[in-house]
């Protein structure tokens, strides 16, 4: 059976930081991050595509969508990863309007 893989960003002293992953737990440990969104994926290859995709976008529109997806889906704000989605609160940057602010 293959692993699965997560696309993640996390903040990272104060930095977005985009990355893929098959232990999310670990990988935030590594970084010595905070996890704000992760999403799963069936193979390492649609997680690094996907990955790709979220590196392109600028700093606002990920904060944007984190935002959105918290106000949307309020219960999953301290959720487990496994198997779905994870947003995380409290990660040190205040999330107004899509423009982080320390």
């Amino acid at each position: 059976m293959n692993p699965t893989w997560y696309v993640y960003i996390c903040d990272r002293q104060g930095k977005l930081y985009t990355g893929i992953t098959t232990n999310v737990d670990h990988r935030m440990t590594q970084h010595h991050a905070r996890l704000l969104y992760s999403e799963p994926h069936p193979d390492r290859h649609s997680a690094a595509r996907r990955e790709r995709e979220i590196k392109g976008w600028r700093c606002e529109k990920k904060l944007a969508v984190i935002q959105c997806l918290l106000s949307v889906y309020p219960e999953r704000s301290e959720g487990s990863h496994a198997g779905g989605t994870k947003f995380v609160r409290g990660s040190g940057l205040r999330l107004t309007f899509g423009v982080a602010a320390r």
